[in-house]
């Protein structure tokens, strides 16, 4: 088993970004508005065993049925038109792997997620490295004028890049500049003009917000959005492989109580039902719903065990603090003393 080389990756400008972003964002449409070759979906209810998987779905103007309408009121929609192509790929991957019908509502609610999850996915990643940027320079700003108003350092020399402002900004529209100017300033009277004004800058309106911001920084470092993941499409990914795996457990061990008593059977029913939905195998369905809603690309993927081991490697964290529970369960039960044990989660069997 061999990986393919990836090829190397050109570093996008601005404007690549931007049309990156609104070309994505745009996708949402896609499935929120009826298309002739389209299918509708209704939003089933959400309850303890599903809610998770409502994750991601998006918030626009709907009316009182829940479909998209530019005179409705802001909520989620109960209404999605999935193309009948990938619907019926969708069903095709439920139908591949065996799974119970009743559960595919549940499934395509986690589909929808994704794909409304790549969809935002450059924006959320590009408004994470901008705040990140933003507020390290305002930070470094802080501790310059402290510098000045302490009288640390003294000004020499400053550069102003400045626009004309043609008409005033609206509440519907940006304000209309002139281009872009530059005023480089060394007068000695000039500069301890403008030195004398940055020193007071605790008087300006706001400056308790901004230093509130700032003390927060100095004591826990930047507010990381998405939780050490290097972009946000792999926070999602990781977010939906581990409530997938766990939906699919939780909803799969339940045949084999039915046989209770008869512990036969019910062992019986384990070991079947351990063969058909093994780990690997709902590792595999998770990445391939996952593909096929776009949030996982793989195009260095050639088969099925590369993909098994990236979900595989999306989940480490939680099935590894999952074994440390287990053990701890056991331990416990073990050497009980007040004669309590802990019952271990049936959906951990799978």
């Amino acid at each position: 088993m061999t990986l393919k080389k990836k090829a190397p990756r050109q570093k996008l400008n601005k404007i690549q970004i931007q049309r990156k972003i609104d070309e994505d964002l745009k996708r949402r449409w896609l499935f929120l508005l009826p298309g002739k070759n389209s299918n509708e979906f209704i939003l089933p209810g959400a309850h303890p065993f599903n809610r998770l998987l409502f994750h991601e779905l998006p918030m626009t103007r709907v009316n009182s049925e829940g479909k998209v309408s530019q005179e409705g009121k802001l909520g989620q929609p109960k209404y999605y038109y999935i193309p009948n192509p990938l619907h019926k790929k969708l069903n095709a991957l439920f139908s591949e792997f065996k799974l119970p019908t009743e559960i595919y509502p549940d499934l395509t609610v986690a589909y929808l997620g994704m794909y409304f999850a790549s969809c935002t996915a450059s924006h959320d990643t590009h408004f994470h490295a901008d705040l990140k940027w933003k507020q390290s320079e305002s930070f470094e700003t802080l501790d310059l004028l402290e510098n000045f108003a302490t009288e640390k350092i003294m000004l020499r020399g400053i550069e102003f890049s400045y626009c004309d402002v043609i008409e005033k900004a609206t509440q519907r529209s940006k304000p209309n500049l002139g281009p872009l100017k530059t005023k480089k300033i060394q007068g000695h009277i000039a500069i301890q003009l403008i030195e004398k004004v940055l020193q007071i800058y605790k008087q300006i309106q706001g400056y308790g917000i901004y230093m509130k911001s700032y003390e927060l920084n100095k004591q826990h470092g930047h507010s990381d959005l998405l939780f050490g993941h290097k972009n946000a499409a792999s926070l999602s990914q990781a977010y939906f492989s581990r409530v997938i795996f766990d939906y699919l457990r939780e909803n799969l061990c339940c045949t084999p109580f039915q046989f209770l008593p008869d512990d036969e059977k019910y062992k019986s029913e384990w070991k079947r039902i351990k063969r058909m939905y093994s780990r690997r195998k709902l590792f595999l369905f998770t990445g391939k719903l996952m593909q096929l809603s776009t949030l996982l690309k793989t195009p260095t993927v050639s088969d099925d065990n590369q993909l098994i081991q990236i979900i595989q490697k999306k989940l480490r964290g939680h099935l590894q603090a999952e074994r440390l529970r287990l053990i701890e369960i056991r331990n416990h039960n073990r050497n009980s003393k007040d004669g309590t044990a802990e019952i271990t989660p049936a959906a951990w069997l799978l």
